[in-house]
């Protein structure tokens, strides 16, 4: 599955490796690192999708996030201790730590956002 690049608008950016999280105030969370097949642009994504509710209710926000290059590695590092990244039960100290951390707005968090941009679907 590929979507719309928010530097080069192309259709090549990819989701590369992600990390599950425990359920908070949404039924899904997941942090995913995107990047750019034809440009090299790289960022994160937020993927939450909430279930609770009336059928109406149900609701998916899929977020991109420009960050620095420092919080780009720190997500790529913790992402790669995790020994089990699609188990949202994990007790890694990624896991831990990360369930924590505002998401929503990961400059809340201390994270440099340098851009927000919406993860669209490739056409």
């Amino acid at each position: 599955m590929a979507f719309k690049c928010p530097s080069c608008l192309g259709n090549r950016l990819k989701i590369g490796v992600g990390l599950e999280l425990l359920p908070g105030d949404v039924d899904e969370e997941q942090v995913q690192t995107v990047n750019c097949e034809a440009c090299g642009f790289r960022g994160i994504a937020v993927y939450r999708e909430s279930r609770r509710g009336s059928i109406k209710s149900e609701s998916v926000r899929h977020d991109g996030f420009e960050v620095s290059d420092k919080d780009m590695e720190f997500l790529l590092n913790g992402i790669q201790r995790c020994p089990a990244p699609s188990d949202r039960h994990c007790k890694c100290e990624t896991h831990l730590a990360w369930v924590k951390l505002n998401w929503v707005a990961p400059q809340r968090s201390g994270m440099r956002v340098k851009r927000e941009f919406r993860m669209e679907l490739a056409d």
